[in-house]
């Protein structure tokens, strides 16, 4: 992937050393106890990720850190940020009705346990890292988790159906990212699908983008992974594409389609013009838009030249993957 996708589920807050902090007063406060100090503050608040703005610069050239609010649920609207103590105190307040000044030792654990960055990295862990569901079951990771922290074993999840309903509302959420982007891109989206069958014998479709997206950016992303649990021929595996053409609502946009040399890919690509001139009234010329992978091309070629027996066999081998290439002795 030539650009780093954008989508990505947010990282565990960093370390907090080096921070500007506005200073904040220790005396007593309206209720008599002593005032949150900034760390018991910045305890609900983390540093920049990726490539939001790590510092606000004022006027006269002075530059303050930004905190970002860990109990904002980013996929409900903006995260909120602030440099000063006192902004963070009141957006606790208002927005997530916690008063840190109020907040005992006890209480002040509970609230560091962040339960949605919990769920969200989980969902990486376990997807990212090919863990098995039930990983939440397990003694010694529930054990693992309850040494961070022994306050939050109320919070952890125990059943691995909850996981992975957690992990079907990530998907649907990405997902729904992806279709904005891939109905934004400023070119045609170029498909490349390869088949692959895993070592227990379950077939996939893989469905590979490419287009320029509203920032001019070069985007490569995997679109879609269906299952094949019917066949490998050409009609097949156009009704996978042509799914999710439909579900991405991309059928006006479809630019050049690469795979390798297989004959049900021609099927394929001719299966996929028809429903789009069908669906979209889209002029989808499919010998136009077919390129073959050249990847593909040089290993037939080695393969059939590295292991044939004899001057017949290797055109046969040949003409066998690429009929379009004429006998030896005509070129």
């Amino acid at each position: 992937m030539s650009q780093r996708s954008s989508l990505r589920v947010p990282s565990a807050a960093v370390s907090r050393e080096n921070s500007s902090r506005e200073p904040s007063p220790t005396g007593p406060t309206r209720s008599g106890s002593v005032a949150a100090s900034p760390e018991t503050i910045w305890s609900s608040f983390r540093l920049a990720e990726g490539d939001e703005i790590e510092f606000h610069e004022t006027s006269g050239g002075r530059k303050f850190r930004k905190h970002y609010c860990l109990r904002c649920n980013p996929v409900e609207g903006p995260v909120f940020d602030t440099c000063w103590t006192s902004n963070a105190k009141t957006h606790l307040l208002s927005k997530h009705k916690i008063d840190v000044e109020s907040l005992s030792s006890s209480s002040l654990r509970d609230f560091s346990f962040n339960r949605d960055k919990y769920l969200a990295l989980l969902v990486l862990l376990v997807c990212r890292r090919k863990l098995p569901f039930n990983i939440v079951t397990w003694p010694e990771f529930r054990q693992f988790c309850l040494t961070l922290n022994p306050s939050i074993e109320s919070c952890l999840i125990s059943s691995r159906s909850t996981l992975v309903a957690h992990i079907t509302k990530v998907y649907t959420f990405y997902r729904d990212q992806l279709q904005v982007k891939l109905q934004n891109a400023k070119s045609s989206i170029h498909l490349s699908a390869d088949l692959w069958t895993s070592p227990n014998r379950t077939s996939f479709l893989g469905v590979h983008g490419q287009w320029v997206d509203e920032r001019y950016t070069l985007q490569n992303m995997l679109i879609a992974l269906p299952e094949c649990t019917i066949s490998h021929s050409g009609p097949q595996q156009a009704s996978y594409i042509i799914e999710l053409i439909r579900s991405f609502d991309i059928g006006r946009n479809i630019g050049f389609f690469t795979a390798d040399n297989a004959g049900s890919n021609e099927t394929c690509l001719r299966a996929v013009s028809i429903a789009l001139k069908d669906e979209y009234e889209v002029e989808y010329d499919a010998e136009a838009h077919r390129i073959r992978c050249m990847g593909h091309v040089i290993n037939l070629s080695l393969h059939a030249f590295l292991l044939a027996n004899s001057k017949e066999a290797l055109q046969a081998k040949i003409t066998l993957h690429s009929p379009q290439i004429p006998p030896a002795s005509h070129l």
